[in-house]
């Protein structure tokens, strides 16, 4: 009998996680990446931020460092490519570009990651705050309130003029 016992409460103890095989949870989850990445494309599309992405200038002094060959027109082509993922990325994450769940969650990624490069570069100027859908929804019902509250008197004005 106790060997079933002793069978059982060992079942119990593998089926409850020990904190060493916990999942960490990271610093910001996906809603709160996809809500910086909004306010990122908002800002920029606003004028509020500036991006200034490597120059073919650059990308040749660059490639002159690392040894490799690269010629001018393949550094102009190269400030382009940069410029275009850039855009790729953001119309792909504002849902202008058809994608896939897939294809859309790896462009939050990358979109994320080369927010955190340009800005690690000091290649982003301006600044750009996190974008809150819930925030916004605050922000606009207490405008719609004032609004209701400005008909009321409004209202109660116009009757008293009548005499309703």
């Amino acid at each position: 009998m106790q060997n079933d016992d002793k069978s059982t409460s060992e079942k119990q103890d593998n089926s409850t996680p020990k904190p060493e095989e916990q999942k960490p949870r990271p610093l910001f989850s996906q809603e709160e990446i996809k809500d910086i990445i909004k306010g990122f494309v908002l800002a920029w599309l606003g004028g509020h931020i500036t991006i200034k992405f490597p120059s073919a200038e650059e990308l040749l002094a660059r490639s002159k460092l690392e040894n490799r060959k690269l010629d001018y027109k393949q550094a102009t082509d190269e400030e382009l490519a940069g410029k275009l993922d850039t855009i790729e990325l953001i119309s792909i994450c504002a849902g202008a570009k058809p994608a896939t769940h897939e294809e859309q969650q790896k462009a939050t990624g990358d979109l994320f990651h080369r927010i955190l490069l340009l800005r690690s570069a000091d290649r982003i100027k301006g600044n750009f705050v996190k974008y809150s859908t819930e925030e916004r929804l605050t922000r606009l019902e207490e405008g719609l309130k004032v609004t209701n509250d400005l008909v009321k008197q409004l209202v109660e004005l116009h009757r008293e003029e009548l005499g309703i």
